[in-house]
C-alpha cells in the first residue's frame, strides 16, 4: 500500500497554531525585519551567485557544501518596540564582518545551539569588531575572530581563502561545454 500524507499538520490545528499565529505577529514580516529586495541582493553577492560562482558553508570544509544562507554571527535585534535600532537599522545588519555563508542545517545549528551566547556578549563583542575594523583588518579575519571567541572555529568553522574583491570565499563553476 503506497504511503499516504496526512492531511492536518500540528502547525495548522489547534492551539499551538495560535501560538505560533501570535509570535509571528509580535515578529512581523521578513520585509519589516529588513530582508526585503535589498538583502536578496546583497546575499546573492555575498554568497557568489552572481558571475557563475558559489560560496562555501563554512562550517561543511570537510564536505564542501553549498552555502545557502547569509547568517548574522552576532543575531540582529529584532525588537517592534525599539523600530530605530531594529532589522536593518540595527549596527550589525550591514556589516559584512558580521555574516557568515551556511547551508541550512548549520544555520539551523548554529541558530539554537549558539546565538543565546553571541546575545549575552554582544557589547564586547561589537567593541571587538569595532577596533578590528578601525586597525584595518579585513571582514574574514574580523569574522574569524568572533568564531574564535565563540569556541566555533575549534569545531572547524572558519572562512579559507576569501576573495579580496566579493570578500568571500568562492569557486568558480565550471561549465561543461560539450
Amino acid at each position: 500500500m503506497p504511503y499516504r500524507t496526512k492531511s492536518w499538520s500540528v502547525k495548522t490545528a489547534g492551539p499551538k497554531r495560535a501560538r505560533h499565529r501570535r509570535a509571528d505577529d509580535r515578529r512581523g514580516t521578513s520585509n519589516e525585519r529588513g530582508y526585503g529586495y535589498r538583502w536578496e541582493k546583497y546575499t546573492a553577492r555575498f554568497l557568489g551567485k552572481a558571475g557563475g560562482r558559489r560560496r562555501l558553508c563554512i562550517a561543511c570544509v570537510d564536505d564542501f557544501n553549498d552555502a545557502f544562507l547569509v547568517d548574522h554571527i552576532i543575531p540582529v535585534t529584532q525588537d517592534p518596540e525599539q523600530p530605530d535600532i531594529s532589522g536593518a537599522k540595527d549596527s550589525l545588519f550591514w556589516n559584512p564582518s558580521n555574516h557568515q555563508p551556511l547551508c541550512r542545517d548549520h544555520h539551523t545549528y548554529k541558530t539554537h545551539e549558539w546565538d543565546p551566547w553571541y546575545r549575552e556578549h554582544r557589547l564586547r563583542l561589537e567593541r571587538g569588531i569595532k577596533q578590528r575594523v578601525k586597525k584595518g583588518d579585513e571582514p574574514w579575519d574580523v569574522r574569524n575572530w568572533l568564531l574564535r571567541e565563540s569556541g566555533l572555529w575549534v569545531r572547524g568553522w572558519f572562512d579559507l581563502n576569501p576573495d579580496p574583491v566579493l570578500e568571500m570565499q568562492v569557486l568558480t563553476i565550471e561549465e561543461s561545454h560539450g
